[in-house]
């Protein structure tokens, strides 16, 4: 049995309200209980927790909050590539992220594991290999080489990430993130 949280729409407007008073952010699914608004999707500045009835500023989610959802659903992250070239998923236990290219499922991904466990990005800037990082907060350190820069994406609060990668550089930059996060393995993808 599959638990729902829900929220009167009084207090869901009263709180999209405060963080919005001129109404013009947008806003996008987190996960189960939580949504995201900003003025650039891909850069939130609040989250509101639905369960609590809370707000708070993006940073300031807690690290050791859990969602756990007894039935496997898909997490909704804004982010679209230009190009789609199929379909790609990653499921984190009863949770699944899903997108249309290589590119945007490692986007998305990142972008739900920060949610989930704020301060993954910061880890995962450490990690990667002698040529390129994974991700980085200056689109210069991302790539060993100049030319490559071109091939990097801004995320969330200013993070980039690498995004000219093949398919197994993208499913081992997922797992890691995915272990920097305390989400665990395996990450099953699909």
């Amino acid at each position: 049995m599959a638990i729902s949280i829900a929220i009167p729409s009084a207090k869901l407007v009263a709180l999209l309200q405060s963080a919005d008073s001129s109404g013009a952010m947008y806003v996008s699914i987190v996960d189960s209980q939580r949504l995201a608004i900003g003025a650039n999707i891909l850069e939130p500045s609040h989250i509101i927790d639905i369960g609590s009835e809370s707000i708070s500023g993006f940073m300031a989610v807690p690290t050791n909050s859990r969602v756990s959802v007894p039935a496997p659903q898909v997490v909704q992250v804004d982010f679209h590539a230009s190009r789609s070239t199929g379909f790609y998923a990653a499921d984190f236990g009863a949770e699944r992220v899903a997108a249309t290219s290589q590119m945007e499922l490692l986007i998305r991904c990142l972008i739900y594991l920060e949610a989930r466990a704020p301060g993954t990005l910061g880890r995962l800037s450490h990690e990667g290999g002698s040529s390129k990082r994974i991700v980085a907060r200056d689109r210069a350190q991302l790539y060993r080489h100049q030319r490559l820069q071109q091939h990097a994406v801004r995320i969330l609060d200013g993070w980039w990430v690498a995004t000219n990668n093949n398919h197994e550089e993208t499913r081992k930059f997922i797992r890691t993130a995915a272990r920097l996060a305390g989400v665990g393995e395996p990450v099953r993808f699909s």
